[in-house]
């Protein structure tokens, strides 16, 4: 038995850690894991997730670089009849679909509430402030197709960095 894991990178220490994770409960099961790098590239990713189903592994977990190309991965993993699981991240447009309407063609989305996330980043910055001074906050983005960027400052927006 053979399980993919299509990874956004495993030089970002977050998708390294979700992979030895899975590599690791992988060898407790006694099933085969394969780890696939996609160095940061969609096109690679999708490279990958073609090679994992001309591999024919009996389900894949996939940490989507962009959310809505992911779709058509999903898509076609589950037109050659392999589950698939979403890890960190949404597969589907955050813009129209939120994060609590799971993609339906996934067995499984495993992530956080990035909104919540940013609200509570905000309310730390908003905690940090001066009181009574007008201060400038930016929000560093980070690589465009990530819908966690787009999660992370909606629930960061301005009212939540009002020091109270």
């Amino acid at each position: 038995m053979s399980f993919g894991f299509s990874s956004v990178g495993l030089s970002y220490p977050f998708a390294a850690a979700i992979a030895k994770g899975f590599q690791d409960e992988a060898r407790k099961a006694g099933v085969n894991a394969i780890v696939l790098d996609a160095q940061g590239r969609v096109q690679k990713q999708a490279n990958d997730i073609d090679d994992l189903i001309a591999q024919r592994v009996n389900g894949i977990v996939l940490m989507p670089l962009d959310s809505v190309i992911a779709q058509s991965w999903v898509e076609r993993v589950v037109g050659a009849g392999i589950a698939v699981v979403a890890v960190g991240s949404q597969v589907g447009d955050p813009k129209s679909r939120p994060l609590t309407s799971v993609y339906p063609k996934l067995v499984a989305l495993i992530t956080q509430d990035e909104v919540a996330a940013g609200r509570e980043a905000g309310r730390l910055a908003a905690k940090l402030l001066p009181k009574d001074r007008t201060a400038n906050i930016a929000i560093i983005e980070g690589a465009p197709g990530f819908s966690e960027v787009l999660q992370r400052a909606q629930g960061s927006e301005r009212r939540s960095l009002k020091r109270r």
